[in-house]
């Protein structure tokens, strides 16, 4: 998230006014600003579905107990919606550690236990049906060709972050403060999710390190899945992001296709 519009403090309900408010710089989905160091604001843009807003503000009700942002107020700033969170400390990590992973991995699996079963009204964004849409749009062949050749059967196991990158997690040291950005939260498979956060935290360059996979999967206590069993995952995870990236503009697209290409 960053600042796609600006505003003023004079834009805020007066009980938020004495704040220092604080632009961010990390992506374009919504605009986001720090209220000082005690509050996060989230201010959506006109495009995004009211019901994809009413769903993250349940989702993040819902697991409340877990180190999560935690609702303050939500009102309208010049007519749209917004959301004002407590804010995370701590910074997000630029190398993993093992024990970064470790907490990463067993906060996931709190997740995923909380949300077993769970429906949502959000549409799966991480689907093959919608991955196929992405990749028709760009007529590049070898990313048809990885599609053409994926084994890898999704589930609808329950809601899933689906995007838990590095840039959605911050920790203090190797203790994790806390993870955010549900924007993309849908139902899905969870061994799809735990992919995820294996294509971004387990990778030194392109080549990926079982040490960091093991950890990983050995923290992840919700199912006991092996590095054979999450192999497809994980490439249909790199695919999903290397396409998505691709159709955004965004540099790591080729990142990521290297990494699967050598995972193939």
């Amino acid at each position: 998230m960053g600042v796609k519009f600006e505003i003023d403090r004079q834009s805020l309900p007066i009980e938020y006014r004495g704040y220092s408010l604080i632009p961010t710089s990390d992506g374009v989905v919504s605009t986001l600003y720090l209220l000082d160091d005690r509050y996060a604001l989230k201010i959506y843009d006109d495009e995004t579905p009211q019901q994809s807003i009413d769903e993250e503000i349940s989702l993040l009700s819902h697991i409340a107990t877990l180190k999560v942002p935690q609702i303050v107020d939500t009102f309208r700033v010049d007519g749209k919606r917004a959301i004002l969170y407590t804010q995370i400390s701590g910074d997000s990590p630029r190398e993993t550690t093992l024990g970064q992973i470790s907490q990463i991995g067993s906060f996931l699996s709190h997740l995923h236990t909380i949300t077993q079963g769970m429906s949502s009204s959000n549409p799966d964004i991480f689907g093959r049906a919608h991955l196929e849409r992405l990749i028709s749009t760009l007529h590049h062949p070898t990313l048809y060709h990885h599609y053409s050749t994926l084994e890898c059967h999704l589930r609808a196991d329950g809601i899933i972050h689906g995007d838990l990158f590095r840039d959605n997690a911050k920790f203090e040291g190797d203790r994790l403060s806390g993870v955010f950005d549900f924007s993309d939260a849908c139902v899905g498979d969870f061994r799809f999710d735990l992919a995820v956060v294996a294509l971004d935290w387990c990778f030194d360059g392109e080549k990926l390190d079982s040490t960091k996979l093991n950890t990983l999967l050995e923290s992840y206590h919700h199912q006991s899945i092996t590095t054979e069993e999450l192999q497809p995952y994980l490439r249909y995870a790199l695919l999903r992001y290397a396409t998505s990236r691709e159709v955004g503009g965004y540099k790591d697209s080729e990142v990521l296709l290297r990494r699967l290409e050598g995972l193939s």
